[in-house]
């Protein structure tokens, strides 16, 4: 489900948008029950929501792990990708 299918269109609500758009709810976090990731590739169409994302959650001390690599939001990179995160929510519920 997209983020249009969630909140529809953004021209007629945009305070919805700007509301649950996840770099205006970082002040939500609770970092000790929480990791997160965040897997983009360079030619995806949320890459620089990504890159904005991650340079926030530097910014306010947010721990998280941040990948990019070349390719698109296709099958093709995520079935790449999904290894690595595999990995990384293996290693978080394996920790708990």
């Amino acid at each position: 489900m997209g983020y249009g299918q969630t909140f529809g269109p953004l021209r007629p609500k945009k305070e919805l948008w700007e509301k649950k758009n996840i770099i205006n709810m970082l002040y939500l976090l609770n970092e000790a029950s929480l990791r997160l990731i965040i897997d983009c590739g360079v030619d995806d169409f949320f890459y620089e929501a990504n890159k904005r994302l991650h340079k926030e959650m530097v910014y306010r001390h947010i721990t998280h792990d941040y990948i990019e690599r070349p390719g698109t939001h296709r099958r093709e990179y995520w079935r790449n990708s999904v290894k690595y995160q595999i990995l990384f929510f293996s290693e978080f519920f394996n920790s708990k």
